[in-house]
């Protein structure tokens, strides 16, 4: 009984030890941020140049998108803007026809325009596309996305609750591989109150090469399953390890950032929850200047 009394205890130190570390790294990133900025302003820079006077119509349509994906974690109206642009590039193809009405959709509800989230959504014809692929991810994520703005307007209307029911089916039936189709599956476990096996399955995602944004939300579900699982101090540190993807990839939806310095706070750890939020608070400031303009 001693050894394993001092075996726990031990694992707590490491684990403490862990914590306190890799919230040392948020610091250091944090203090990086405006650099992780500038290099992907000039990234955006390289990529609208590249959209504007590339003349093949593949290399336009997968900048075009790129630039979509980009901006809809750092400045929404353009996101949407470049949302419309996607619909004149898709030139009669039918996936490219349904990746762009759904990335449309997806600006709408990022903006809180739900009405016209599902007004793109509804008007999409699949009956020709190729779901397979990443216009099948895309599609499913904006029906979800649609459904659930749909609801806050109608939250009684049980045509949207069946139709939000089957497009996170569909996401969630495209397997482990496709994260937003993992994000869609350990919510389910989680709500179940299947921790272990939410666990498991982000731990089988997490064994491939990762995006930062990958990063970033994978790290962000370990922390929202040790928060279900009443472990405080590995909820700390995977919400510490999110925070530096997150500030690494400069997106402007600091959520990691901010869930973490609530908890430091509570923890005492004032100046550091106060450096934190004014980081989110600047953040979000900015994005609401930005879909102002």
């Amino acid at each position: 009984m001693k050894i394993k009394i001092s075996s726990i205890i031990f694992l707590g130190i490491f684990i403490c030890s862990c914590t306190d570390g890799q919230i040392a790294l948020v610091d250091k990133e944090l203090e990086k941020a405006p650099r992780y900025e500038a290099c992907f302003k000039d990234s955006l820079a390289m990529l609208q140049t590249r959209l504007e006077y590339s003349a093949d119509p593949d290399l336009r349509w997968d900048t075009a998108l790129n630039l979509y994906k980009a901006y809809s974690h750092y400045q929404l109206d353009t996101a949407l803007n470049y949302a419309l642009s996607l619909e004149e590039l898709a030139t009669g193809d039918p996936t490219r026809k349904v990746v762009a009405l759904a990335c449309r959709a997806k600006a709408f509800h990022s903006l809180d325009r739900y009405t016209e989230s599902i007004d793109a959504f509804e008007s999409i014809d699949i009956s020709e596309a190729d779901l397979s692929g990443e216009a099948g991810s895309i599609y499913y994520t904006a029906g979800v996305w649609a459904y659930k703005g749909a609801l806050r307007v109608f939250p009684s209307d049980s045509r949207f609750k069946k139709a939000l029911f089957d497009a996170e089916e569909g996401l969630a039936g495209r397997g482990e591989s496709d994260v937003e189709a993992v994000n869609q599956l350990y919510g389910q476990l989680c709500d179940d109150g299947l921790y272990d096996d939410a666990l498991a399955l982000v731990a089988r995602f997490r064994q491939r090469q990762l995006t930062l944004n990958e990063e970033a939300r994978s790290c962000y579900w370990l922390s929202n399953i040790y928060k279900l699982k009443g472990d405080t101090d590995n909820e700390i540190l995977f919400l510490a390890k999110s925070a530096c993807a997150d500030l690494r990839a400069a997106v402007k939806n600091y959520n990691s950032l901010y869930n973490l310095a609530l908890l430091l706070y509570e923890r005492g750890d004032y100046a550091r929850a106060h450096r934190y939020m004014k980081k989110n608070l600047d953040a979000k400031i900015e994005l609401c200047e930005k879909a102002e303009e």
